[in-house]
């Protein structure tokens, strides 16, 4: 027969991610562990939200019980709470959804950057070359040289 042991957790947020594009929409998933399996409830800025289980997945040795939950039409600029709770515990974890930076368009934006400093690079380049001619032809020498004398 053999003796069977039975290992009991409080719950753990193991990840907690958003998924997804602003085409279409983006979703919170939360990754919990524990045993018992935990369950899952979401928290918005003033109440209780409805999530939806992803499943419950059993994975490595016995008594590692893991569930994921998702809660869909999350939107940018709110912030979302992943709470996990068993008889042996709570544990929540909180996420803050940040808008995505758009995307600048690359021939638009830059061309009047890039002909500024085209001119100012080639100004530069003008006058460089201006004086090293004017040194050559030895205006400049002659004048340091009289300090020498």
């Amino acid at each position: 027969m053999g003796t069977r042991l039975r290992v009991e957790a409080p719950p753990k947020v193991l990840a907690l991610s958003v998924e997804g594009s602003e085409q279409s929409g983006y979703r919170a998933v939360c990754q919990v562990q524990g045993s018992p399996l935990p369950d899952v409830q979401w928290l918005g800025p003033d109440d209780l939200l409805e999530g939806s289980p992803v499943g419950p997945l059993a994975q490595g040795a016995v008594g590692h019980y893991h569930t994921v939950s998702q809660l869909r039409d999350v939107e940018p600029g709110q912030q979302y709470t992943c709470s996990a709770s068993n008889p042996l515990g709570k544990e929540q974890s909180t996420l803050y959804v940040v808008a995505p930076r758009p995307r600048l368009a690359v021939t638009g934006a830059s061309t009047p950057l890039l002909l500024l400093l085209s001119v100012s690079l080639g100004a530069k380049v003008l006058l460089l070359v201006g004086m090293a001619v004017w040194m050559v032809q030895g205006a400049a020498l002659q004048g340091v040289g009289c300090w020498w004398k």
